[in-house]
């Protein structure tokens, strides 16, 4: 049992260190479970989604800032 145990432990520091990132900007650590890979092709979709079924607002001036 304490080999079990001793292999869980390994795997999750395994798994914590590999998943850890550090973001240019600041330097700061980060936990990234998915790859920005992934991240940014789902984020353009959604945001697609998001502007299909969306009302605009009706000041020109505004809506002209956001697009």
């Amino acid at each position: 049992m304490k080999i079990v145990k001793k292999l869980f432990i390994l795997f999750i520091t395994t798994l914590g260190v590999w998943a850890c990132a550090t973001v240019p900007v600041t330097n700061r650590s980060q936990l990234s479970l998915v790859s920005n890979a992934e991240i940014i092709p789902l984020s353009f979709e959604n945001y697609k989604q998001v502007l299909a079924e969306a009302t605009l607002s009706g000041d020109a001036q505004k809506t002209a800032m956001i697009r």
